[in-house]
């Protein structure tokens, strides 16, 4: 009876133990450029193995605001910019219909150019 008291507390794990990691999905590029970036770190004659986790959070730490920036930018669509220069005209400007300012922008451009 005593030796079933004692083990109610303690939680028996089959298997592995549970980590704090989790899974990440990564494109076949990157992963190759993963797996070049570890044998380069692991070419070493001692120490322990410098695990991709590793790397990719030493990686992470060098990413700047610029870059940060530049990746939103370049995941605007053309529609994306479309909407915020028309919304930035209607600050100025005050409230007008998104396709009679698209008009107006395509006679403006087209008075330019010819």
């Amino acid at each position: 009876m005593i030796e079933n008291e004692s083990n109610q507390g303690k939680e028996r794990t089959k298997g592995k133990q549970k980590t704090d990691k989790s899974p990440v999905l990564l494109d076949k590029e990157t992963m190759k450029t993963l797996k070049k970036l570890s044998a380069r770190a692991n070419k070493k004659d001692k120490g322990r193995k410098i695990t991709n986790s590793q790397l990719i959070h030493e990686g992470i730490q060098l990413i700047s605001d610029a870059i940060i920036k530049g990746l939103q930018e370049n995941s605007l669509s053309e529609k994306d910019r479309l909407e915020m220069k028309h919304l930035e005209y209607c600050k100025e400007h005050g409230k007008v219909d998104f396709f009679k300012w698209l008009y107006k922008q395509q006679i403006t451009a087209s008075d330019s150019n010819g």
